[in-house]
């Protein structure tokens, strides 16, 4: 889980985040689902309700496994190398 504070804020266009956390092995990923909890005891300014994620890397630290999601359209000689 990540939060937004008033020093550190994620997603924000133009910006790379990197992330670091502990998990059990997974096994091949095919999917990622990325969403946001609604906070009803702050205001959201409307800018910032667009989310700005174009790509998720996931690197696997112990195997070194990469998988790279795409929420944008790649062109066939990326895909294919990442293959």
């Amino acid at each position: 889980l990540v939060e937004n504070s008033s020093r550190q804020r994620a997603f924000r266009k133009g910006t790379t985040d990197t992330f670091e956390f502990d998990s059990i092995f997974l096994g091949d990923i095919a999917s990622l689902c990325v969403g946001h909890l609604a906070r009803e005891d702050r205001f959201i300014p409307k800018r910032e309700l667009v989310w700005h994620v174009k790509t998720i890397t996931i690197t696997e630290m112990e195997y070194g496994n990469v998988y790279v999601l795409c929420l944008c359209p790649s062109p066939p000689e990326v895909l294919l190398t990442l293959q």
